[in-house]
């Protein structure tokens, strides 16, 4: 039972409240708690969801949960319930909710809409994002206004003629292919979304939509040739129309729509965009990404026809801004973002602008200075023109300021100013902002700012971001002073005067932790951690076992998993202070083979001393039989068994890639037995390594027996420094510190404690430490489990419904479980074992069942699920061979031949690739191999009938993933890329598409640059770029303004069109008169895109022609049509590719006029028999095998 669940409702029962949220109580629709909801009676509105029903974030912030069913006993009176973002598969329990107006069922596992026909009084309903083929039932719903159906499975539209009510339909993102014809009957409309349907019809006019006398609004992203008028729209939006079966001009006419006040086309499918008529009322006009349209003509005819206050012209390619922009004296908003646009009039005459978008603007050098209205201004992603400062100066009233991701350090005082960005702008000192008092949110992120003081003043603040800088001590004072503040982010920071928190927003956290050190007595931190790393047999547990114990055992076991040990370094010194002799170490000693690692990371952290161990002889990257301790049938046996070893730079690369600029020391150990390896400068330096402070040599047993000459003792001398560096130098609340200590100590002796019993013994310490004022609030004990789960010394798992109700005060024993269910059966059986094994190992186990075992290792990545003849089987990525044998990857390499999977993106990590990346990739998708296709480097598998192929490639030179997909596969590239970047997302993370050339994550992504790498790495910028034409590369070519490539591609288009020949030449001529312009100026621009214009002209004249030469044939013969590839042939003429040439005529399937010629020509070019007439004479055969075949 959830126990918020328990209180809010026994508390809505007191104060029948008509409201009641129940989100994020940990419920599943079971629970007995919930049959008390039929006893209010006075309830209006009930929210059985973990967001807000429009999207805003849930109310409550306990555990999150999924109900799986409708909640049987629901009060009668209810006229509005929100059940968003669950897994209910069946519409049930609702029959009595007979007052019901407004339902959200959407983000389920719904298929069939059922069981509503005795809500006659609902008027909203939302069934979006669930997996509805078919619409029935709804007939009884006769008062329904709002109909949500978006992102389902529907191919029709049917039953709903009685909701003649309906005044908005969102059909968006289904399958249906006449939707237009069907949502003509419903006359009440004024909001219809049909974009994304697949509709098949050519040069449709949406005469049906006339009847929708009402309507206001209309949403499409369709695919034919369109044409609207006469609609009373107010609100119209086109993301793109593509057609490429039946023609390439892809129109939209536009007359008449004398109401429309928003007009927005997004996308590139547009070729042609015609606006007729006057449109008094339209005020909004977005142009965005519309590459393919004459902008001048439009912005021209907007100018004379309409009285538009909101222009948005982003990511189109103009250099400069057709002069008629600048008589819309209008103009309250304007947004340019990312074009290339080289220069704005200092006097503009947008006396009335208020708003000005110039992101990603980076050739813009002036700015307008006449903007006396001006209000918002983001200049962010590399748009820093002259005159800004001036233009800031004069600009008192501004609110809104984004110079994000610019080299610009400094603002004047704006005093308006609510809104600032200043992330990656260089920025050292935030004294200039400190008297901006209105401000509400500061983005400071990714700069060198060291002091965080001058922000005392801004107590206004309710979001500020401050993380990745350099700030080591943090100002508690500011969120004493800033009552406002609900977002603080600091993650990045090496802040010394604070505990380890969880990153994101820790605003709650850090009051939480400032009550406690007013309510408590204040003590000094007195904990530091130590982490000792290395391969296996090197001595690390022998290490700690003589620096805690002066003990040293010869033959000491392998650490299995994990070691946990306290250790006080100072209570025997003589000479140490009494705060020294509190100093407690909690040390971490991993295991150092190879399927350990997995879990180290959990205990990483930036606020920790590593030590990493080696010896001469296991220094190096391979594999080795070793003797080693592990589990087997719950008990510890020692076998030999092939273990991968590790180069220390292995194991210097792990640390770093988890942690920013960590305390290292690396250890020789065993010098007794083999000579010091010189640590090199570059690795010194590249890991910020000195030799005195940092790197050691030493023998444990030469120490023990007194044979070292002082060696150890310099170590451990040091090692203390070190430690005292280390300690965290901030306060504590002397009883949290007392729970911290309970649990390193008594309580981890039990292992487990119920979240009950945790509570108990907590507030057994300090009473109140889990009072909440308010239900959403998180408690002072919620923050402290959060810390202490972070820095290690427990492991809560909230958000894991198996989980959530214990809290393991032993994360070293946790791990043990894990391991003996990994135990040495599952290594000899190559990580395979079955539910009987976890079942037998869970029940020699006390504090933890089978079912929670499972869900660790699913947590953790380290299992996937698969079935084998009806029965259920666990795999361990871990434990997988390296490689399939002959006969498997015979049969793989035949499946590949056969299902032709191309290359997709290739991930590589410069730095270091985790061994655990690719097998939690295996983890996710394991259980869709193919057959036995897996090894721990490799994964074949289907996924949406397509064929996926994952490889891992892991050596000293290269770290790399690559990802191969068969045929169309835009939405898996996307998700394997996901995927990927959830498991690990380093920011030195580079991408490629053909596994040559590299370009890091940072960059592709960053604005200045998104419409460079959008055609290529659309997947991870999220979108994917739409051209529907044959001249496809020579538009992208345009889009990129390689103009020179782009005429160079369309001549062997016109060769057989004379007219074409001779205005393609004229323009290719036009093109070089314009580059002879030394200076980039508004003439040299004006004769470039006079030259755009005039490829775009001829290129559609290309593509009508071919459609009428083109007889009505399948795709399959579309793709092999003989004239396409003796064209292709020819282009490959010009370029002097004879081999091509010859590639192309080979794949021509009729007879040409003359055989036997073409015969004798690839005969001597086979030979290398070419004489200086050989191109002309086979130009000449081309050319008539060509008109040959078009007379045809």
């Amino acid at each position: 039972m959830s126990k918020l669940a328990k209180q809010l409702i026994e508390e809505n029962l007191r104060t029948k409240d008509p409201y009641l949220d129940l989100g994020n109580c940990g419920l599943d629709g079971t629970e007995a708690i919930l049959d008390r909801l039929a006893e209010c009676e006075h309830l209006e509105t009930l929210i059985f969801s973990n967001v807000w029903w429009d999207g805003t974030g849930g109310y409550t912030t306990g555990k999150h949960f999924v109900l799986r069913q409708v909640p049987a006993h629901l009060p009668t009176q209810l006229k509005k319930l929100v059940l968003a973002g669950n897994q209910i598969q069946q519409i049930e329990n609702l029959e009595q909710l007979k007052q019901l107006n407004f339902l959200d069922l959407s983000h389920n596992q719904i298929s069939n809409i059922e069981n509503l026909d005795q809500l006659k009084q609902l008027s909203y309903l939302d069934l979006s994002y669930n997996q509805i083929t078919k619409i029935k039932n709804l007939e009884q719903l006769s008062q329904l206004k709002q109909l949500q159906l978006h992102k389902n499975q529907i191919t029709k539209i049917e039953n709903l003629g009685p909701l003649q009510q309906l005044t908005e339909l969102n059909l968006s993102e289904n399958r249906n292919t006449a939707v237009i014809k069907q949502v003509a009957y419903f006359k009440q409309l004024e909001k219809v979304d049909l974009s994304d349907n697949q509709v098949f019809h050519s040069l449709i006019r949406l005469s049906g939509l006339r009847k929708l006398k009402k309507l206001r609004k209309l949403y499409l992203a369709i695919d034919f040739h369109l044409t609207l008028e006469d609609l009373e729209l107010e609100n119209l939006v086109v993301k793109y129309i593509e057609n490429e079966d039946f023609t390439s001009e892809n129109r939209l006419k536009i007359s008449n729509l004398n109401n429309l006040k928003e007009l927005n086309l997004e996308g590139q499918g547009i070729n042609k965009f015609i606006l007729k008529g006057n449109y008094p009322k339209l005020k909004t006009l977005s142009l965005e990404k519309t590459y393919n349209l004459n902008i001048k003509e439009i912005i021209e005819n907007i100018a004379m026809h309409t009285k538009v206050t909101n222009l948005t012209l982003n990511d189109l390619h103009f250099e400069y801004l057709p002069f008629e922009v600048f008589r819309m004296t209008q103009l309250e908003v304007l947004s340019l973002n990312n074009t290339p646009i080289k220069d704005l009039p200092k006097h503009s005459n947008l006396t009335q602008l208020k708003r000005l978008s110039l992101s990603g603007c980076k050739a813009l050098k002036t700015i307008p200075q006449d903007l006396h209205n001006l209000e918002e201004l983001d200049i962010s992603n590399g748009c820093v023109p002259q005159g800004l400062m001036g233009l800031l100066q004069k600009n008192q009233q501004l609110k809104y300021l984004d110079i994000g991701n610019n080299a610009y350090p400094y603002i004047p005082e704006l005093p308006n100013l609510e809104y600032l960005n200043l992330s990656k702008a260089r920025v050292q000192t935030v004294s200039f902002l400190r008297n901006l008092t209105k401000l509400r949110e500061l983005h400071l992120g990714n700069n060198q700012i060291k002091d965080l003081t001058p922000l005392l003043k801004l107590e206004n603040l309710e979001v500020l971001d401050v993380s990745i800088n350099k700030v080591k001590s943090f100002p508690i004072s500011l969120v004493k002073h800033s009552l406002n503040l609900r977002e603080l982010y600091l993650e990045g920071n090496p802040i010394e005067n604070l505990p380890e928190r969880k990153p994101n927003n820790v605003i709650e956290a850090i009051r939480n932790y400032i009550q406690a050190l007013e309510e408590d007595e204040v003590i000094p931190n007195d904990q530091v951690k130590v982490l000792l790393l290395g391969n296996s047999t090197t001595g690390k547990s022998t290490l700690i076992e003589y620096l805690t114990s002066q003990n040293f055992t010869e033959a000491q076991l392998s650490t299995h998993g994990i070691k946990h040990i306290i250790w006080k370094p100072f209570a025997q010194l003589k000479d140490a202070t009494d705060e020294e002799r509190n100093i407690k170490v909690a040390i971490w000693d991993f295991g150092g083979q190879e399927f350990y690692h997995a879990t180290h990371s959990l205990f990483f952290s930036n606020k920790a001393l590593y030590l990493i161990l080696f010896d001469q002889k296991t220094n190096f990257q391979g594999i080795k039989d070793t003797w080693i301790y592990l589990y087997e049938n719950s008990q510890k046996v020692q076998k030999e068994v092939p273990l991968e070893h590790f180069h220390y730079h292995y194991w210097l690369d792990n640390v770093l890639h988890y942690n920013n600029q960590p305390d290292i020391l690396l250890i020789q150990n065993k010098c007794d037995i083999s000579e010091a390896i010189e640590i090199p400068t570059a690795t010194k330096n590249a890991y910020s390594l000195s030799s005195n402070k940092h790197i050691f040599y030493i023998s444990v047993k030469d120490a023990f027996h007194k044979q070292d000459k002082g060696d150890f003792q310099v170590f451990r001398n040091k090692l203390l420094d070190h430690i005292r560096n280390n300690i965290g130098k901030f306060e504590n609340s002397k009883r949290w510190q007392e729970i911290k200590n309970k649990v390193q100590s008594e309580w981890a002796a039990e292992n487990v404690l119920s979240f009950d019993q945790y509570v108990i013994r907590c507030q057994g310490i300090k009473p109140n430490i889990h009072d909440k004022k308010t239900p959403d609030e998180q408690s002072q004990l919620d923050t402290l489990t959060e810390m202490l789960h972070e820095q290690g010394v427990l492991l809560h798992f909230p958000d894991i419904s198996e989980l959530k109700n214990d809290v393991y005060v032993n994360p070293a024993w946790l791990t043990d479980c894990i391991y003996k269910v990994l135990d040495y059966s599952v290594i000899k059986n190559k990580g395979r074992f079955d539910f009987s094994h976890i079942k037998k190992i869970a029940q020699n186990i006390v504090g933890i069942n089978t079912h929670k075992l499972l869900a660790l290792l699913k947590h953790f990545k380290l299992i996937f699920e698969i079935q084998r003849f009806g029965k259920q089987f666990f795999i361990t990525p871990q434990y997988l061979p390296e490689k399939f044998d002959e006969e498997i990857q015979l049969a793989i390499d035949t499946f590949k031949d056969t299902s032709k999977p191309k290359p997709c993106f290739v991930l590589s990590y410069p730095d270091f690739l985790p061994v655990s990346v690719f097998l939690k990739f295996l983890a996710i998708y394991g259980n869709l191999h193919k057959q036995h296709w897996y090894n721990k480097n490799e994964l074949v598998f289907i996924k949406d009938d397509q064929v996926i192929v994952a490889k891992c490639t892991r050596n000293q030179d290269i770290r790399q993933i690559s990802i191969e997909i068969s045929g169309k596969h835009s939405k898996l590239t996307q998700e394997m890329f996901d995927a990927l970047y959830a498991i690990d997302s380093s920011e030195n993370l580079k991408a490629s598409i053909d596994g040559k050339v590299f370009t890091s994550i940072e960059e592709i992504r960053n604005p200045t640059y998104r419409s460079f790498y959008q055609k290529d790495f659309w997947f991870i910028l999220g979108e994917s770029p739409k051209i529907n034409s044959k001249f496809k590369d020579i538009l992208e070519a345009l889009q990129e303004g390689q103009l020179e490539q782009a005429v160079d591609s369309v001549i062997p288009h016109v060769l057989e069109n004379e007219g074409l020949t001779i205005k393609l030449f004229q323009t290719k001529k036009n093109l070089i008169d314009a580059n002879k312009l030394l200076e980039d100026n508004q003439e040299k621009s004006l004769m470039r895109s006079q030259v755009v214009e005039s490829l775009k002209e001829i290129l559609d004249e290309l593509e009508n022609s071919s459609l009428g030469n083109e007889t009505w044939v399948s795709k399959e013969e579309k793709e092999i049509n003989p004239i396409q590839i003796i064209e292709n042939a020819m282009f490959c003429l010009k370029e002097a590719e004879y081999s091509g040439y010859f590639e192309e005529m080979d794949k021509i399937k009729i007879d040409l006029t003359n055989p036997t010629l073409y015969s004798s020509f690839k005969q001597k070019f086979m030979s290398g028999n070419m004489d200086e007439l050989f191109a002309q004479r086979l130009y000449t055969f081309t050319k008539a095998a060509l008109e040959d075949l078009r007379n045809k």
